[in-house]
């Protein structure tokens, strides 16, 4: 004790010493009281307090230590109004920049949109963390939300980001390995399809497999777990080591998707599924040379504008409205020469057939060559072409991505993901001023590690700040998806918007498509009258 009371009175003479205008000294003595105070023990600590306070007493009787200061408050004297006009004004000014000012909402919608709050507020009541959560703990309970039936009613005029070796649903792809010309090989994971058969060594005909096991059900699980991206493949939330488990899912049912008969009736249902989304404009990401016969060889780019042609044909019969459109990948886990081809690939398409419209470079952003290494080679042919570059770029968190950069620069017409634009302030505003639409992937972002938590996504600012935004689905049929509701769902749920917000989104999906100025303006009425239709759904529904 006595050692706390010469520390207690050596530090008070310093104290007295330092309320000179020495500031140095009280700099420094304040330095060592800290120091002290941390050395010593908790109840050290209260002692040492009431010793002080003594002293202190003692020594400025008419300065107690601890005095409470009264403020004598004269409300009426606050100007409140002037306060909040302010503040209304701010908010105001603020609310000019979002994406969504121009949109004008009638008594019909604000109605309508009173209703989705109240779905969405019965979502959060039941679980808080439903958007925040692990997504493999939550997606199944949103995709049976009453908030995703009024969702899926929605018109959503286009989908710009959708790739379509993995865009169908899973059951439908269970489905097709009952055929027996489909093989898997289970220590390699791999299927293989073909009417002539497969002698190779570990392939099985998928049929006979499934006799082996207790029930079909049983081993059509097993296949959809091996098919989709699950919970112990994305618990890490890294999405380099994520990418590692999902990039091979592509080899896995390669020939499930590219076998020709296969393919017809893929790209069948996978525009069945989204018409019934009430889309009617479906970019697809598509590589050329992936489409096999039963020798495995390809069928070659004019068969496959072909299947393009036919399942299009069948599909206006009922649905005259609808179309799709082809961004062709190179790829870059293969490198530059896969990429030239399939540039070749694209200006023959263009003889052949108006549904190729873009050119893109797909694979993992961050494990690849950058797109600075194709500048050249890019440049060479957009002299020599009139197709768009539409180019993945930003799908990244790694600071040294420069993608973004050189996407702008070669002058790509939309920006798949951007993610990476959120290190870029000044280009943000080069893509506001150039009208370059960005390619939102909700749920694939999740799923693949680049947010941990949606609602601190970087497309959420770039909404506040103005600039264009659409929002696709990328890889639904790895993600246990149908569609692009699952993304508009978490979109309209974590970044909190509004009706406004989610017309805006769906005329943004219109605006920057890459059809032709007069089908979009042909489509334009056809959506103002499913709008209102989608609005009594809901208004009626719930």
């Amino acid at each position: 004790m006595e050692l706390l009371r010469s520390a207690t009175e050596a530090w008070n003479e310093d104290y007295f010493l330092a309320n000179s205008n020495n500031l140095e000294i009280e700099r420094t003595l304040a330095t060592q009281h800290n120091t002290l105070n941390r050395a010593l023990s908790t109840r050290a600590q209260e002692v040492l307090n009431k010793e002080r306070s003594i002293l202190f007493e003692q020594v400025l009787p008419d300065e107690p230590l601890n005095r409470v200061i009264e403020i004598d408050f004269d409300e009426d004297s606050i100007d409140v109004e002037e306060y909040m006009r302010k503040r209304i004004a701010l908010i105001q000014a603020t609310r000019k920049d979002h994406f969504s000012a121009g949109i004008q909402l009638q008594k019909i919608d604000i109605y309508a949109e009173k209703k989705l709050m109240k779905l969405r507020d019965e979502l959060y009541e039941e679980d808080q963390s439903i958007i925040t959560g692990f997504f493999f703990d939550k997606y199944q309970k949103l995709q049976k939300s009453r908030l995703y039936e009024a969702l899926k009613m929605m018109p959503k005029p286009a989908v710009h980001h959708c790739h379509l070796t993995a865009a169908a649903p899973i059951d439908y792809l269970i489905r097709l390995t009952y055929y027996d010309f489909v093989y898997y090989n289970d220590r390699e994971q791999l299927f293989k399809v073909s009417r002539n058969g497969v002698n190779l060594d570990g392939y099985q005909q998928v049929t006979t497999l499934r006799k082996y096991w207790s029930n079909s059900v049983t081993f059509d699980n097993y296949i959809k777990q091996k098919i989709l991206m699950g919970r112990d493949q994305c618990a890490c939330q890294e999405s380099h080591t994520i990418w590692q488990a999902f990039q091979p899912k592509f080899m896995l049912t390669c020939d499930l998707y590219n076998h020709y008969e296969f393919f017809e009736k893929i790209l069948f249902k996978v525009c069945k599924v989204f018409i019934k989304e009430m889309v009617f404009v479906l970019e697809l990401r598509h590589i050329f040379g992936m489409v096999i016969d039963d020798n495995g060889n390809p069928i070659g780019v004019p068969e496959e504008i072909k299947i393009f042609k036919r399942v299009l044909d069948k599909i206006k019969r009922d649905y005259p409205l609808f179309t799709v459109r082809l961004i062709i990948c190179g790829l870059k886990i293969i490198g530059h020469d896969h990429c030239l081809k399939m540039m070749k690939a694209t200006t023959e398409a263009q003889y052949l057939s108006e549904l190729v419209v873009g050119w893109d470079m797909v694979n993992e952003e961050d494990a690849f060559a950058p797109i600075l290494d194709y500048v050249k080679m890019i440049k060479e042919y957009q002299g020599h072409t009139d197709v768009d570059v539409v180019l993945h770029a930003g799908e990244s968190c790694d600071r040294s991505n420069t993608n973004v950069i050189d996407a702008v620069l070669l002058g790509t017409k939309r920006i798949g993901h951007g993610f990476g634009l959120a290190k870029h302030p000044h280009l943000q505003e080069i893509v506001k001023k150039q009208n370059i639409c960005i390619e939102c992937c909700p749920v694939s972002n999740i799923i693949l590690g680049y947010t941990l938590d949606l609602r601190c996504h970087p497309v959420r600012a770039f909404l506040h700040q103005g600039l264009p935004v659409s929002i696709s689905p990328d890889d639904p049929g790895f993600f246990d998806a149908e569609g692009v509701t699952l993304d508009y769902l978490y979109a309209f749920m974590a970044w909190e918007l509004d009706l406004a917000d989610l017309k805006q989104l769906c005329i943004n999906s219109l605006n920057y498509s890459l059809i032709t100025d007069d089908e979009k303006e042909k489509i334009r009425p056809f959506f103002e009258e499913r709008w209102v239709r989608f609005l009594e759904f809901v208004r009626g529904k719930f």
